[in-house]
């Protein structure tokens, strides 16, 4: 049998966007086969402690942690300059909270905010000293068979670790 016969969909790379990509696309009924060509899971997302930059999000209004679209769009211009793929960056500011809202109705990924973690990029003018990475959000459980199947297995070291 062919693989395109099996599959509705192929995602490659079993990091934070692929394994969202697999997840959404499994939500919707499609047959997903994901490909990841190390031995662990993760990607960079999980080398980088886990963590996905959401601006304007939800979670971090309810933890009352101020953070708009505008300081966010602010925030990619000082460290992007030169409007490069300004199209996309204006459909993940509008489109980012609405995603981990349908990630969290849909699946058993679960986030929350990230509080005080310092930036490696340094604080864009317009922010007037706030920290831009207060749109951080973590997992807030654990890489684990009944969650991820057999990748709870191979996950990093620090995906998913919640802190």
């Amino acid at each position: 049998m062919r693989i395109a016969d099996e599959y509705d969909a192929i995602v490659l790379g079993a990091g934070a966007a692929g394994m969202t990509a697999a997840a959404v696309a499994a939500t919707g009924g499609l047959r997903v086969l994901l490909i990841e060509k190390s031995a662990q899971v993760g990607g960079t997302t999980a080398i980088s402690g886990g963590m996905v930059w959401i601006p304007a999000n939800a979670k971090m209004a309810e933890a009352g942690i101020a953070d708009t679209a505008e300081q966010a769009r602010l925030y990619l211009r000082h460290c992007v300059p030169g409007g490069f793929n300004e199209h996309l960056r204006s459909a993940f500011l509008a489109s980012a909270d609405a995603a981990i809202a349908y990630l969290e109705r849909n699946t058993s990924v679960r986030l929350k905010p990230v509080v005080n973690y310092p930036d490696i990029t340094p604080i864009c003018p317009e922010r007037r000293g706030e920290d831009a990475c207060s749109s951080r959000l973590r997992s807030t459980g654990e890489c684990s068979e009944s969650i991820f199947g057999c990748f709870g297995r191979r996950c990093r070291s620090s995906c998913c670790s919640a802190a």
